[in-house]
Order: structure tokens, then sequence, then C-alpha cells
């Protein structure tokens, strides 16, 4: 009879690499007083170094495990703050300019139509097809009436061509406008009557960020995808704003909240990918950058709107090292 040999098998040794980014402003030898500036690295883009290395061992792999992230992200921001429209063809261009902030689809539609509350547009909410329409009435009854999607940093007030629509946030994007819609042009006859200018909108600046390490992602040999061009970065994972249930939340009139149209906390367990790391080196940095859908860095709080300045709540990642 023969008898097998015992093999023993050892599960790899791991450890935890815990990361706050709000110690972009403390783990390093600045000193920060009361008298400094609110921020030494922005919150979008910033770099974690300690006097000692973050991390060391034979780690072979690094993967992210969960991930706390505060969506304080308002959806009206410097990049999709302005809206362009004209009456009757010939007329001057009205320009809405909203500040940025949380809205509620309500409170942007009431926000454009007091900016702009003699040429005959009122914006309103539809909350059963969340979507926005207009009512018209005065001078832009019986005339053509024409909407143009305005960036504050592409070519402004000159509107944007259906390209520049497609892959930079507008307030025409926000608001539900497609390429089509863009292009027509309304006419309502009978005072009081409704346009329809826009689609179905979740009212966003941007529905997902990404999380982007170069320096975490040095030594990888597969390259991340995206159908996006703008997304095709060194991602370590794609937040996206939704609830933990994906299910609506609802206001005391029974409307709808969409979400990301108030601050909210997300709090996610990853199991998403398992990033290679050489195990002679040590985790001596890392670079972090947090990136909107466009491809650019997410809008950070309008200095000129608070009071005094201020930046968005920290977020925290746990990594799990392992041999």
């Amino acid at each position: 009879m023969s008898v097998s040999n015992e093999k023993t098998v050892r599960h790899p040794a791991s450890s935890l690499l815990v990361i706050d980014s709000e110690d972009r402003n403390v783990a390093s030898s600045i000193n920060v007083s009361a008298l400094s500036s609110v921020e030494y690295q922005p919150w979008n883009n910033f770099r974690i170094q300690t006097p000692d290395r973050l991390a060391t061992g034979a780690i072979d792999r690094i993967t992210l495990k969960s991930i706390r992230f505060p969506w304080y992200i308002p959806n009206i921001t410097y990049l999709n703050g302005n809206l362009e429209v004209q009456i009757n063809n010939t007329g001057p261009f009205y320009a809405y300019n909203v500040l940025p902030g949380f809205y509620s689809p309500e409170a942007l539609a009431l926000d454009m139509s007091q900016q702009q509350d003699t040429i005959g547009l009122e914006w309103k909410w539809d909350n059963i097809n969340q979507s926005f329409y207009v009512i018209v009435t005065g001078s832009a009854v019986g005339v053509p009436i024409k909407f143009y999607a305005v960036s504050p940093t592409i070519s402004y007030p000159d509107p944007l061509t259906n390209e520049q629509f497609l892959t930079n946030a507008s307030l025409a994007k926000t608001l539900g406008f497609t390429a089509f819609g863009l292009s027509q042009s309304y006419t309502q006859a009978v005072s009081g009557g409704r346009i329809f200018p826009t689609g179905y909108t979740q009212c966003l600046y941007t529905r997902y960020v990404d999380i982007v390490s170069p320096r975490l992602l040095q030594y990888r040999r597969m390259i991340d995808g995206a159908s996006k061009n703008a997304s095709k970065k060194a991602l370590i994972t794609r937040v996206y704003c939704a609830n933990e249930t994906s299910t609506n939340s609802y206001d005391l009139s029974g409307n709808i909240i969409p979400v990301g149209t108030q601050p909210f906390l997300i709090h996610r367990k990853i199991w998403e990918k398992d990033i290679l790391w050489n195990s002679e080196a040590t985790v001596d940095y890392l670079d972090f950058q947090v990136y909107d859908e466009y491809g650019n860095l997410v809008q950070l709080p309008f200095t000129t709107y608070f009071s005094a300045p201020t930046t968005y709540p920290s977020f925290q990642m746990t990594f799990v090292l392992s041999e």
C-alpha cells in the first residue's frame, strides 16, 4: 500500500492599508496653523506621504475592499450652471446663470424662471416623467424659441458644438436636453401653453466619479478599459451616484428626490480588481485624483459662494495587501 505525503497549505499572509483623504493636509512635514490655508493639497488631486513608509513587506498584490465616500458634490457646479435662449430668432440671447449648489428640480426650475421673469418663459418640473417643461407667455407666444448649450470653459458665450455638448458638462445636459433637442426651434401659439424641449433627466452634474492612482498602478500589466476615452486612466474604482438600495427617496409631498440632488453617504464593499505590486518595493507614497464622468478633475466648492474657503468631506478607503 502506498501512503500519500501530507502537504500543508498556507494561505497568503495579508495586512491592511487604510487611507483617509484628509491626511493629505497633515501627513507631511508641513506645520498646520489657524492662519494656514484650508488645504495644502486639493480634495481632487493629492498625495499621501508620511515620515515613515505607508506599508512594507513582501507585497504581491493590493486589493481595494471598501470605500466610504460622502457625496457632497453638488448637482450644479461652475461647469454646468449656464444656458442661453433666443426668442424670435433675431432677438438678443438671454442667459441663465445658476450659482453652484444642491438644487431640487423644483428649486432649479424656480431659480431659472426668476432670473428671466420678463421674457415669457416659466420653467416647471414634471415629477411623474422626471423632466422639465416650459410655460410660454407674453412676447414669447407665437414666435420661435431656441435654446443653446454653453460652457464657461469653452469659447463662452459661443454655443457648444454637438461634439462639445456630448463630451462636456453643461446646464443643458443637466436639464435633459439632447443634441437633437438643441437643434430645434419651439413655438407655442397659445399663452400659457407648454413646450417640451428637454427629456428625462437625473438632474446631475456627474453620474459617477473615478478614483485614480498612477502610483498605485505603476506595476500593472493589464490596462483598464472604458467606453469613454476620457475615462481611460489608472482606475482604482468607479463610485456611482446611487444609494445602497437603488430605490427612490420622496419628499413630504410624495415627489421623487433624485439621488445626488442632496448630500448623502456612500459606503460600499468592493470586489473589483487585484492590483499587481512588486514584492521588493515598499509603498512609500500614493497619489490620488478624483475625476468626473467627462474626464475632468471633479469641480471643487465654488469659493465665492461660501463665506469662507471650504472643501468636501474626506473619503476613506481600506486596502488589503497580500503576499
